[in-house]
């Protein structure tokens, strides 16, 4: 299965899909990209002059990238 396969059965959409790219799959796990925009929503709150990516967010990109992607590439085997 090939990364834009992947992707294209992710359950996600903008502004809540955190996965750009899937750069390796195996056996052993998978390996993915996503470049969060200056112009995110959660910015303009977290934190006032000084925005941080919320790490709830960060660990819902981990999780897109590593077990939805991981889980939608089995499951198709």
């Amino acid at each position: 299965m090939k990364s834009k396969q992947i992707l294209s059965l992710l359950p996600y959409q903008d502004p809540f899909l955190f996965v750009d790219e899937v750069t390796l799959i195996s056996r052993e796990g998978v390996t993915g990209k996503y470049t969060f925009k200056k112009t995110a929503y959660f910015y303009k709150g977290h934190f006032k002059d000084n925005p941080v990516t919320p790490g709830v967010i960060l660990t819902e990109c981990m999780t897109q990238i590593g077990l939805v992607c991981l889980g939608i590439y089995w499951s198709q085997k």
